[in-house]
């Protein structure tokens, strides 16, 4: 084809546009429609990603360590021997108020003690039943203005015949440091086995009772976090947090009461939480498969994390690309049905054109391009005016998005490329397309069937 003939067709194209005025309006209004809820939609939903995003930086999980804490406070379910000739109950330490009501109700399940309840002043029935030499180490140290009475608990009117058999089962109870029972007062004293106990009796964790993979310094917990960084796939950052800075870390979050609790702990240099390694995921597709190898390994007691928030999080981002998608596709077909009957309607006021041509021997294509032209006309203007009112839109909506989400919103020039290139991309194949398949069909049946397409 030459080029005067080609600039011919297109100039037919425009003109087109132009005669059939109404119906281009009417094109480009659906198109525009369509294109703004595409954009709108766009932009709603890189938004929504970029504050799932920042919900799944956030999304930390906390693995604590074994460390002199845990050794201390932790329940590690072992079988443990004596603890000074007064009890084989095993390591369990009663860490809480809570531990110690547990405690307390299996201690009532042994013959003779279901009268057990908890002793709210341990210190004044210390003096009635514990021996001398015992009684006096903690006195001593009471004297200092120190707080080292262990929990305790009463059991009254035990049977002086049923006491000793009473007291071995007692001191069989994991978390029961020492039983006494006195004649005299005719009943047996408990003491559990909690972070007192063990200041009073110097049971601190040495090299030697620790097992190989507990945690015995800073030095030792950082190392733990670098080798979980290097070791384990899809561990973005790993930062460790001591002791210390866990213990303010929990006590921030909790409740008036709880925290007046904590705090005294802590004036008293008591800290019963353990170092901790704040893990970030790359991918939260695999957070439990990563979770899985972090609680795997032995130097870590517990893992902490939000395990529901990380499955909601990926399936909100896989909904919203469905959605994204479907919402497109199905626009886009709208759009070709709005371009296909504007280009039939200038076929059926041109037809007697097209059958003169057809008669004199033009080429399909040569026939086809002013409509084409149409049509990608159609899709350029509808892009350009769809751009604008989008632009206008989110602009004025900019500052409720931000509310909604909690921060800031993606700013429109960070978009405006990509959506003025998704416009043009609709736009243009929705009106080739759509001119195609109309003038195709008009072709295969001739110019004298037009009327019955």
């Amino acid at each position: 084809m030459k080029v005067h003939s080609f600039r011919y067709l297109v100039g037919e194209g425009f003109k087109n546009t132009w005669v059939n005025r109404l119906m281009t309006l009417a094109s480009v209004g659906v198109l525009v429609a369509c294109m703004v809820v595409i954009g709108l939609a766009d932009l709603i939903s890189q938004n929504i990603n970029r504050a799932l995003t920042g919900l799944e930086e956030q999304n930390v999980v906390m693995a604590f360590m074994k460390d002199e804490n845990w050794f201390l406070y932790g329940d590690k379910n072992e079988s443990g021997g004596t603890q000074n000739g007064t009890a084989t109950g095993g390591a369990t330490v009663i860490a809480n108020d809570d531990d110690a009501d547990n405690l307390c109700a299996e201690i009532r399940k042994i013959d003779h003690a279901s009268g057990c309840i908890k002793i709210s002043f341990p210190a004044d029935y210390a003096r009635k039943y514990m021996p001398a030499e015992e009684y006096e180490k903690y006195a001593a140290l009471d004297k200092k203005g120190e707080n080292v009475w262990p929990r305790g608990f009463l059991i009254e009117k035990v049977n002086a015949d049923n006491a000793p058999s009473t007291v071995a089962a007692i001191q069989q109870v994991k978390g029961v440091a020492a039983a006494y029972y006195s004649e005299k007062e005719g009943g047996i004293a408990v003491y559990a086995n909690d972070a007192n106990w063990a200041k009073v009796h110097g049971e601190t964790v040495t090299e030697e009772a620790a097992p190989d993979f507990y945690i015995t310094n800073n030095e030792e917990g950082q190392a733990l976090c670098d080798r979980i960084k290097s070791e384990i796939p899809n561990v973005k950052s790993v930062e460790f947090i001591n002791s210390d800075d866990c213990f303010d870390e929990a006590v921030a979050f909790m409740s008036e009461s709880d925290r007046k609790y904590f705090e005294g702990l802590k004036e008293k240099g008591e800290n019963p939480i353990s170092c901790a390694a704040k893990i970030a995921m790359a991918d939260m597709g695999a957070f439990d498969k990563t979770l899985n190898a972090i609680e795997s390994m032995d130097e870590i007691d517990v893992v902490r994390s939000h395990r529901d928030l990380a499955a909601k999080i990926e399936s909100l981002q896989k909904g919203i690309a469905v959605a994204g998608i479907a919402i497109m596709i199905i626009l886009i077909l709208i759009s070709l049905m709005i371009v296909s009957n504007t280009i039939r309607i200038t076929m059926y006021s041109r037809k007697l054109e097209i059958s003169i041509m057809k008669a004199v021997g033009a080429t399909n294509s040569f026939i086809r391009i002013p409509f084409v032209v149409e049509g990608v006309l159609i899709g350029i203007f509808s892009a350009a005016i769809s751009e604008a009112i989008v632009y206008f839109c989110y602009r004025v909506a900019t500052e409720k998005i931000s509310i909604a989400l909690g921060g800031s919103v993606i700013p429109f020039e960070q978009a405006a490329l990509r959506l003025a290139g998704i416009f043009l991309l609709i736009g243009i194949v929705a009106g080739a397309l759509g001119s195609l398949f109309m003038i195709r069909k008009y072709l295969r049946r001739e110019g004298s069937d037009f009327a019955a397409i």
